[in-house]
């Protein structure tokens, strides 16, 4: 990743997402987005949602506005993300699904992120790969994400990173923090500066980190 300056993460306890639903991932970017300041946005993006037949995002287009809240954007994001099929998460869908790793990935950089794939070790990538193949496919092929790596460190300096966690009831959730430890839940809206690691965060609140992160930090 290549350094940019930290922008600590807002605290924004009007930012959860709504009862019971699957868009977790969407608010962990807009969460990303406004730590950056690039919320709101200067104008309007046309974004393209993914297409299932061609295992691309050159679907039908989709226009966000900039004038909106962090909420609204929030479920429009979920528009491009939600596209797991909560029956089957190794398979697309049109709307209304689990967040995707790899759309998140797509609407992060749509908004001048850099972004790059995190892998605690190469058994989690195996695990992901086994597990989501589709994912893998178009995180590695389509979208030519960076993957890497890295035993040693789960949250980077002058970034912000979305961790991808799950219950022990199968739900996987997403969280995002930055390195100074400032935390985003967004099933809670809450926010702490009192884990260092995704570890401590997880033996806190339950749940395990599934090894693979979002690391992101804003283009120079």
């Amino acid at each position: 990743m290549k350094n940019s300056t930290l922008l600590q993460i807002k605290t924004l306890p009007e930012l959860v997402q709504k009862n019971e639903s699957n868009s977790c991932g969407a608010y962990c970017v807009a969460a990303t987005l406004a730590c950056f300041g690039l919320f709101p946005p200067k104008q309007s993006l046309r974004i393209n949602r993914f297409n299932i037949e061609a295992n691309q995002f050159n679907g039908k287009a989709l226009n966000i506005p900039f004038n909106i809240s962090l909420n609204n954007f929030a479920d429009y994001v979920y528009q491009i993300t939600g596209i797991l099929d909560i029956d089957e998460p190794s398979q697309y869908v049109e709307k209304n699904g689990l967040n995707s790793l790899a759309a998140m990935f797509y609407a992060l950089e749509k908004y001048n992120l850099n972004v790059a794939v995190l892998f605690k070790d190469k058994s989690k990538f195996e695990n992901l790969k086994k597990t989501y193949p589709n994912e893998i496919e178009l995180l590695c092929k389509n979208l030519k994400a960076n993957i890497y790596i890295n035993n040693s460190v789960s949250t980077i300096s002058n970034c912000v990173t979305i961790y991808a966690i799950s219950y022990n009831n199968g739900n996987t959730h997403y969280i995002a923090c930055n390195s100074s430890g400032n935390w985003y839940d967004p099933a809670e809206g809450n926010y702490s500066t009192d884990f260092n690691s995704i570890e401590q965060f997880t033996e806190m609140y339950g749940g395990e980190w599934l090894g693979v992160s979002l690391v992101c930090n804003i283009k120079n």
